[in-house]
């Protein structure tokens, strides 16, 4: 699976709260934000999961392509960082991405990222309408199976704190069939 997204959403620190859910053995496992990409296995109850976060940047995006074209990509994670300014050039990626012929038998798990400023509290409500029009949008698009392929949820990355169960209930999403 990939973890993909525009530049500063959160995909490394993605990755990072995953990986500190997962590891029995909490050794000092640095991530910084992504040059090029990250790759790592986890194993969750008996599940091996190989992961690859890569680049936002114009540069590393550039080379998004020969990921999901080489491997069987199952799932992708899209992380959208909500704020104003980002919000339509995320949309443009993801729908994109969604019609992108080598990812139309993928998954896709879009995690809506709420970077609260500080002094600011995380209130799930006050994202949900936000990420609720997002959603309608995309699913106004002819997207190939969209209501199959297609889940998200409204996290902030940067204060949250994921249980295994978490993780494993992310990514075993790839594994359901698409009826």
């Amino acid at each position: 699976m990939i973890i993909l997204g525009l530049d500063q959403t959160g995909k490394s620190t993605l990755l990072k709260r995953m990986v500190d859910s997962v590891r029995s053995i909490r050794e000092d496992f640095q991530m910084e934000s992504t040059n090029g990409f990250n790759y790592i296995n986890l194993t969750i109850t008996r599940n091996a999961y190989s992961i690859w976060d890569l680049g936002g940047d114009k540069v590393n995006k550039d080379f998004w392509n020969i990921f999901y074209r080489t491997l069987n990509i199952k799932l992708v994670i899209y992380v959208i960082e909500l704020t104003e300014e980002n919000i339509l050039p995320n949309l443009q990626e993801l729908i994109i991405l969604m019609n992108e012929e080598s990812l139309k038998e993928s998954r896709f798990y879009v995690i809506f990222n709420c970077f609260m400023k500080p002094g600011q509290t995380f209130v799930k409500d006050d994202y949900t309408q936000k990420a609720k029009l997002i959603v309608s949008r995309i699913k106004e698009y002819p997207i190939y199976r969209i209501n199959e392929r297609f889940q998200y949820d409204i996290i902030d990355l940067h204060k949250s704190t994921f249980t295994e169960s978490d993780v494993d209930s992310i990514l075993s999403y790839s594994f359901k069939d698409i009826d």
